[in-house]
């Protein structure tokens, strides 16, 4: 696979859909240019779209219902960002397409070559009923272990001296493209634009996996925020706290 290929679903297939040449590096970078709404709150009986995917109408398929939006703008250009779990689905849909992997295959697939041989012993995938992997949401493991997948990406992919993951593909994810709430975003995973240039994963509701390559420090943080409006900022900078009580290495 190459990143910047157009990526294969069958809701796009036809030359003539604007949405037919967006590619999997548009996907990865949150950046297909798709309508989406990413709240968790319905207004006035107006479902979100990301509750319709997980819990109403789009949970048979998730893959499939997120690649039923139509195109808002043009897809990789910085308008075009917009946080998206519909987005993460369309990419584990067409990979496992790709893949010709149903769910237990993609499961044992995943294990196989990531999971197990970091030790990530908890860890759980969730599948929809049409077996694709729920990418966007459903990843369950403990906290140790997460510090693990961590630990796999700020090294960069290699695990006690074999790789596991191509060179340089973590530093695809971890580059900035997008800004949005104080954070860059770059390829599925946040850039946190501070002195230490730590980058990670982060969760509903303020869980986080975070990497401070310069300290050689992994925090991670599973839990929920308040509700308050400044909850997230708060979380962040005081994971930065704790990672700036090690020194740099």
């Amino acid at each position: 696979l190459r990143v910047d290929d157009p990526i294969p679903e069958p809701h796009w297939a036809p030359e003539s859909d604007p949405r037919h040449g967006i590619t999997w590096d548009d996907l990865l970078t949150m950046r297909p240019g798709l309508s989406w709404r990413e709240e968790y709150v319905p207004e006035a009986g107006n479902m979100p779209d990301v509750i319709e995917m997980l819990f109403g109408s789009g949970a048979d398929d998730m893959g499939a219902f997120a690649a039923t939006f139509p195109l808002q703008h043009p897809p990789g250009s910085p308008e075009a960002f917009c946080y998206s779990s519909g987005t993460t689905n369309i990419v584990t849909a067409n990979l496992q397409r790709v893949l010709g992997t149903g769910a237990a295959e993609f499961d044992r697939l995943v294990h196989d070559r990531i999971l197990d041989p970091i030790g990530m012993a908890s860890a759980r995938l969730e599948f929809d009923a049409a077996g694709t992997f729920i990418g966007s949401s459903y990843a369950h493991s403990t906290l140790r272990d997460w510090c693990r997948f961590g630990l796999l990406a700020m090294r960069d992919g290699t695990w006690d001296g074999q790789r596991l993951v191509p060179e340089g593909w973590i530093d695809h994810g971890r580059t900035a493209r997008s800004f949005s709430e104080g954070l860059y975003h770059g390829a599925h995973w946040w850039a946190w634009d501070q002195e230490q240039m730590p980058f990670g994963a982060h969760g509903f509701e303020g869980q986080r996996v975070i990497c401070f390559p310069s300290r050689d420090v992994i925090v991670v943080r599973l839990g929920k925020v308040s509700d308050q409006p400044d909850a997230t900022t708060v979380l962040n900078n005081h994971i930065t706290e704790i990672a700036n009580c090690f020194p740099h290495v």
